[in-house]
């Protein structure tokens, strides 16, 4: 059945991996390993306020040489010119994730209402950044998809009811009991059963 609706985690999906999430951890004095957003939420707001502005500069600066996927673009823009709609769930910071599309040339597909920050609502693996853009796009669960590098994006979309795409450029997918489809590169995304076909 094919979906019209597409929702897209960002970093590492839509743009090259550059994150060093260890890296990031140890500069913020959080455990290794653990989430980052959760583990600074569990400190006193004054200590938590400072390491969310220190996590968005760190952010901000990767944002900055973002760089997206081989044929990104090509499908996002597909489905557009099909008649879907397209949409950004992801556990980064609003400035950031407008950053990220900019440097990818990627602004002028999305209505600033289409790209769900943490800022927004609760990140991933909350299934709640899709009910608010299904809500949006006034769709249904049965028409969407989300697609991620990472297990967060699976179980959101799970738990959303959604059609989920595991993605890796390298070739292997760690959590593939969680996805419906595995792709290894954008382009594979066309042959998808749930790819539109219909014209706006």
């Amino acid at each position: 059945m094919e979906r019209r609706f597409w929702i897209f985690d960002l970093d590492g999906t839509i743009t090259l991996p550059v994150h060093d999430f260890e890296m990031m951890r140890k500069e913020l004095g959080l455990p290794a390993q653990k989430p980052i957003i959760e583990e600074i939420v569990k400190l006193p707001q004054a200590k938590a306020s400072r390491l969310f502005e220190k996590l968005d500069e760190m952010e901000f600066e990767l944002a900055t040489q973002a760089v997206p996927q081989v044929g990104a673009a090509d499908v996002l823009r597909e489905v557009v010119d099909r008649g879907g709609r397209v949409g950004i769930y992801t556990r980064n910071s609003d400035r950031c994730a407008w950053e990220t599309l900019s440097r990818c040339g990627l602004v002028d597909l999305f209505g600033k209402t289409d790209v769900v920050t943490r800022e927004v609502c609760e990140p991933k693996p909350s299934p709640q950044g899709i009910h608010l853009l299904l809500s949006r796009w006034k769709a249904e669960a049965n028409e969407a998809v989300m697609v991620g590098d990472y297990l967060y994006d699976m179980l959101c979309g799970r738990q959303a009811g959604v059609a989920t795409v595991g993605f890796n450029g390298k070739g292997h997918f760690p959590w593939e009991e969680y996805a419906d489809y595995i792709v290894s590169g954008f382009a594979a995304i066309f042959d998808l059963p749930v790819f539109p076909n219909m014209q706006a």
